[in-house]
């Protein structure tokens, strides 16, 4: 890609590539020095190399040039403001791609709303002589399209689609890049593309999508070769760099990072063994919790990349359909104080909108009345009720006017938002609002920790907001009492039964140390969670202030944090020898004596660092016993939990560790390693090894013996072997398979109702044809000992998770996620995807907590529908 169009600006180009060739430093290289020194003739190189591609995406959705320019120099902006926090090595297109889309979105969304509003007030002017206002036009073309639904592919398939069609790189450049085997870009840059062209054919863009078009000239057509303006790209490096920005790259950049520093992601983790007690700690995800495994909430700890605030919509459906267009519906409400004043100024952001599966909040909302719930409570993929919530992130955002009152667009009827407010002298505050009008709603929800009273706000209304409290202080170090800097923090007030952090409520402490969290109530005390930043040799600490102080002043709180041990290392492929990326958590043993010595430490979370694509790792750990855990990037690739049983303390039945600040659940990593670390050292080294196993491929073909494709499986890798993944293809890979670990894989194809299952030893032979039947589905209803239907109960799969008969016996589908499968308020369930010939069993669920036996060794036949009429639950302690 030349960089000629830029001219003169690109001055020192010659002394970051030496003879102007694109083996001189990489983008992770590139960032690293402009995150370090501010040095802007890498930022330059940046903007040199990505600028076609980003001013492509920009000019693929927006019509006009001023909102194109202001897309682009925002973009350019979000990467100079992330530049240390981005996580996206040599790859960074596949970032700026996501970055482009929103930037352009947000400038699309604010054209339009200029529209209105200038339509409105020349409407209350009275101007009858005036030009027709344009209308927000038709659909978006095939350009706006293609770009939508590049950005919905998961990256594995839409980095390679980026680099490769976007950007023009060979697939040789690309696989470097993304420190992938040629064979494996190019076998998923031919996923991406397919899938690409399915998603938009489901649009309805029909026109030049054929076998012999492919993606590359689709992407083509919405100008993916453009260049950049020599002035564009000086504007932009300038804006970047410390320059004046136009005011609607500054807008939409403010936009675009307010949602980054919050997007949640809703992903599933490890799991711990049923009938272990345990407490899911929920906010905005969903932990879950099922028999024989644990899940663990992956958050910004694991991400190989920060995660970017959806545009317009986000992903498709469970069933693999387009999510429908953006909904035109809005929210109008007025912020007020404790005494009635608006508060001016009031931020108010959709922190995500939630849509029920059924498609009428009605019903939702009727559900909810009888039973009180969240909206993502008790979701599980084979939701018995038709009435689960599918959350979306979302960038919606208004302020309050001088009267307190504010408009939020975007919210239909069928949808529930979910609000944050916030502002500077007012406690941050979250909030549920419908986007239908009528009355308020209020119901009683029964958590794992008490039951806690829910408003869901009809389409008008007020809300009221409490004062602020802020806290301020100075973190220092407990030896020498110099001050530490880029220390994050996070705050809530005090719950003993509670250590998740409030959202939105944040702060990070400057160069003198000295920090100051806004957002709080005013309340009796509070926790502060202190995260300090990368290579800091500090390990996280939680700890406990006091909230008494005058009115309206700040809370002092200093406190100090104890130097730990930087624990070096790297993470090979024990057969390739080939570094691996993914993250490193570091627990300590329950009875390490040091743990004492560092104040917050119990409390807090496992020390986590990512592991890099050189397979390097830099992470703090205490001295003394402890447990270090590694996780591959790619789940799927490697046998699971090694070196556990070499760890003394590890229970075999229970798959854990008794080790500080929690349980280290050793089914949620590939390789696992004791560590015994002198008080005395600064610095340690521990590498660790992952073996990918076996691999063989399983073929699955219909009843009458045709290959089957578009099907969804289990048992595809050795970690979260019960979670489904899409099989677009008729041939289906299962990896790091090992004597030592059997397990089973099952493959469906919902839309046929077909299904097929084979229990894998580790030794077999390959390829396997797996022969599809109709599945069976069983039917009943759980009431108690007078006849009437259990409200709040779900169903969970039952079995020890070393089984006798492991060979005959499976899980329910969706029966070891969260609470299970959640029941209807007339007590019956419906589970379908059952695999003939096996044999299932059902235990009731209150919340994660096993109560007691419903059913065992139920068997059905291909294509039956099962009742087993009606169940009573019998306590453990009755069989």
């Amino acid at each position: 890609m030349s960089t000629g169009a830029l001219g003169g600006t690109l001055r020192h180009l010659r002394d970051l590539f030496g003879d102007g060739t694109a083996v001189g430093l990489g983008d992770g290289q590139l960032l690293a020095r402009f995150a370090d020194s501010g040095d802007q003739a890498a930022f330059e190189a940046l903007v040199a190399r990505h600028g076609p591609m980003v001013l492509a995406t920009c000019r693929a959705v927006l019509k006009h040039e001023h909102d194109v320019e202001d897309a682009f120099q925002a973009t350019f902006l979000v990467l100079a403001r992330k530049a240390r926090s981005v996580r996206a090595g040599d790859s960074l297109g596949g970032w700026l791609h996501r970055v482009a889309f929103r930037a352009a979105v947000q400038a699309s969304g604010a054209r339009r709303r200029r529209r209105r509003h200038e339509a409105e007030a020349s409407a209350m002017a009275g101007q009858h002589n005036f030009a027709p206002t344009p209308s927000a036009g038709p659909e978006p073309d095939l350009p706006a399209i293609v770009h939508e639904e590049l950005d919905r592919l998961a990256d594995r398939h839409r980095l390679p689609v980026v680099l490769c069609d976007l950007e023009g790189l060979t697939y040789e450049q690309a696989a470097g890049q993304l420190h992938w085997t040629e064979p494996t870009l190019r076998h998923r840059l031919v996923r991406g593309r397919q899938q690409l062209r399915e998603r938009l054919i489901r649009r309805g863009v029909t026109g030049g999508i054929s076998v012999g078009v492919g993606t590359a000239s689709l992407l083509g057509s919405a100008g993916a070769r453009a260049s950049v303006p020599a002035a564009l790209a000086r504007s932009a490096v300038v804006a970047a760099t410390g320059g004046s920005a136009s005011i609607g790259a500054s807008a939409i950049a403010s936009f675009i990072l307010g949602g980054l520093a919050t997007t949640t992601r809703l992903k599933v983790a490890a799991m711990l063994l049923a009938g272990v007690a345990a407490t899911a700690m929920i906010s905005t995800g969903i932990v879950t919790l099922g028999p024989g495994r644990a899940n663990e909430h992956r958050g910004e700890d694991h991400a190989k990349a920060p995660a970017l605030p959806p545009a317009r919509s986000r992903g498709d459906d469970p069933k693999g359909k387009p999510t429908p267009a953006a909904p035109t519906g809005s929210i109008e409400g007025r912020i007020l104080d404790l005494e009635g004043r608006p508060v001016a100024g009031a931020r108010v952001r959709a922190v995500r909108v939630w849509s029920p599966r059924s498609g009428d909040l009605g019903q939702w909302l009727e559900g909810t009345r009888k039973r009180g719930r969240y909206p993502g409570q008790g979701m599980t993929p084979n939701d018995s009720t038709g009435q689960g919530m599918t959350p979306k992130d979302s960038t919606l955002a208004a302020a309050a006017g001088s009267d307190g009152r504010f408009r939020l667009e975007g919210v239909g009827p069928d949808q529930l938002a979910e609000l944050e407010v916030s502002g500077p002298s007012i406690a941050t505050s979250h909030l549920y609002v419908a986007g239908r009008d009528g009355a308020d709603l209020r119901v009683p929800v029964e958590t794992l920790r008490r039951t806690e009273p829910v408003v869901y706000h009809a389409r008008r209304f007020e809300h009221v907001v409490e004062p602020s409290k802020p806290v301020e202080g100075v973190v220092t170090d407990v030896d020498t009492g110099r001050p530490l800097a880029r220390v994050g923090l996070r705050a809530a007030v005090f719950d003993s039964s509670s250590l998740i952090p409030a959202e939105g409520v944040a702060a990070m402490t400057d160069a003198n140390g000295h920090y100051r969290i806004e957002g709080l109530p005013p309340a009796p005390a509070y926790r502060i969670f202190a995260q300090p930043g990368p290579e800091m040799p500090y390990p996280r600490a939680t700890l406990k202030t006091s909230g008494s102080s005058r009115a309206f002043e700040p809370l002092r709180f200093d406190f100090a944090l104890r130097r730990a041990i930087i624990l070096r290392g790297r993470v090979t492929d024990k057969t390739t020898g080939r570094p691996v990326p993914g993250y490193v958590h570091v627990y300590e043993f329950a009875n390490n004596p040091h743990i004492s010595d560092y104040p917050g430490y119990r409390l807090g979370r496992p020390t986590s660092h990512p592991v890099d694509q050189d397979g390097r790792f830099e992470v703090v750990a205490l001295p003394g016993r402890g447990v270090i855990g590694f996780r591959a990037s790619e789940e799927d690739r490697y046998r699971g939990y090694l070196g556990a049983e070499a760890i003394a303390g590890y229970d075999p039945k229970t798959y854990r560790i008794e080790t500080a600040p929690s349980l280290c659940a050793v089914l949620g990593y590939h390789v696992l390693a004791e560590l015994n670390l002198d008080p005395k050292d600064s610095t340690a080294e521990v590498n660790l090894q992952v073996d990918p196993g076996r691999t063989i491929e399983i073929r699955p073909v219909d009843p009458e013996g045709r290959p089957v494709a578009g099907t969804s499986a289990t048992g595809i890798g050795d970690l979260f072997g019960s979670i489904p993944q899409d099989q677009p293809a008729t041939t289906i890979t299962i990896r790091a398979l090992h004597p030592s670990h059997p397990r089973r894989v099952t493959v469906r194809h919902h839309g046929r109702k077909l299904i097929g299952s084979v229990y894998l030893r580790g030794d077999e032979a390959g390829p396997i044809t797996l022969r599809l039947q109709p599945w069976g589905t069983i039917t009943g209803r759980i009431v108690d000992d007078e006849g009437e239907p259990r409200p709040n109960v779900g169903i969970m799969s039952a079995g020890d998770p070393d089984p006798e008969r492991p060979e005959r016996q499976a899980i329910l589908p969706g029966g070891d996620i969260g609470g299970g499968v959640r029941l209807g308020p007339d007590g019956r369930f419906r589970l379908e995807g059952l695999v003939p010939g096996l044999e299932y069993g059902g235990d009731a669920a209150q919340g994660v907590m096993l109560t007691g036996r419903l059913f065992r060794e139920i068997v059905v036949k291909p294509g039956e529908v099962r009742d087993l009429g009606d169940l009573k639950v019998i306590p453990y302690k009755a069989e």
